[in-house]
């Protein structure tokens, strides 16, 4: 998918038989009910459609979404297992200083120093803060806790991270 679009979720199945789909979203507090512009689906080969949404509502830990024009469930199959994304101005502006996850994965990593050590290529949680995966090549990988003291600059038009080498790194 375009730079523009961030991935969401996944349509996993239909749901009933009227053209209703079920998304496995990618984010726990995503909040679609507030979304009433197009949304995008793509699939296995990377073809991009934008669809407008015709209703939607959460169900447990999934939506459930009717496109306009998709009115069976035989119209409905074909989406199933293609990721759903949105414009990026679906997320409201953050404060100074706290970024988005697809802000944050693809970053350039540098020390103080400014020699590379790699991209940020994933994150996990481990409750008390975020942990950026780093990779310079397919073999080496290591982690950078996200907190002020190891990262020291971000700068998204730079593409660039820079962080402080803690003891072990």
């Amino acid at each position: 998918m375009k730079k523009e679009l961030i991935p969401i979720g996944k349509i996993v199945k239909c749901q009933g038989n009227k053209g209703h789909v079920r998304l496995f979203p990618f984010i726990e507090d995503l909040a679609l009910n507030e979304y009433a512009g197009e949304i995008s689906t793509s699939d296995s080969s990377g073809i991009v459609l934008k669809r407008k949404i015709a209703s939607i509502r959460p169900n447990k830990k999934f939506w459930i979404i009717h496109f306009e024009g998709v009115n069976s469930i035989d119209e409905a199959q074909p989406l199933v297992g293609q990721k759903v994304a949105v414009n990026k101005t679906f997320f409201r502006k953050l404060p100074a200083g706290n970024y988005y996850w697809f802000e944050i994965l693809g970053l350039d990593v540098y020390d103080e120093k400014d020699d590379f050590l790699g991209t940020i290529d994933n994150f996990f949680s481990t409750g008390g803060n975020d942990v950026y995966v780093v990779k310079k090549d397919k073999r080496k990988e290591f982690f950078i806790p996200a907190i002020k003291e190891i990262v020291k600059q971000i700068d998204l038009k730079e593409n660039k991270m820079v962080i402080r080498l803690a003891n072990g790194l």
